[in-house]
């Protein structure tokens, strides 16, 4: 099995969705502060990041979207839920921001020669 990161990059002004905190990262100490401070000629940096918890790369919870006080927040869901075989589904041909319909998902598995089996990931490519 090929594994592929599908992480987007992290950067200050990178889109996120409205209403959402922006991406920020900062310098809180860098080479050359330390090194003022620390004698020995060891030096170091470190950044700041501020970042809203649906932005960049993210997976929703189920607390996200289920309000039982027994929905699994993202700590407590099992690790293998993040990865595994996956299949892209092209549906590019839809309208923006419409809903995707169990025959659409049909019609491009067909045409992607690939059926979705159970613990697989679908990527849908929207253009």
């Amino acid at each position: 099995m090929k594994v592929i990161d599908l992480s987007q990059e992290i950067y200050t002004g990178m889109p996120v969705f409205p209403g959402h905190a922006k991406t920020v990262i900062f310098d809180t100490v860098t080479y050359e502060e330390t090194g003022r401070i620390l004698t020995d000629g060891y030096c170091y940096r470190t950044n700041g990041l501020l970042l809203c918890d649906h932005g960049p790369t993210h997976v929703d919870a189920v607390s996200h979207i289920d309000p039982s006080p027994d929905a699994p927040t993202i700590d407590e869901m099992a690790l293998e839920t993040f990865f595994g075989p996956g299949v892209c589904l092209d549906i590019s041909h839809l309208p923006e921001h419409s809903l995707i319909e169990p025959e659409d998902i049909m019609r491009a598995e067909e045409k992607a020669v690939r059926r979705i089996e159970a613990g697989d990931i679908v990527l849908f490519y929207t253009g």
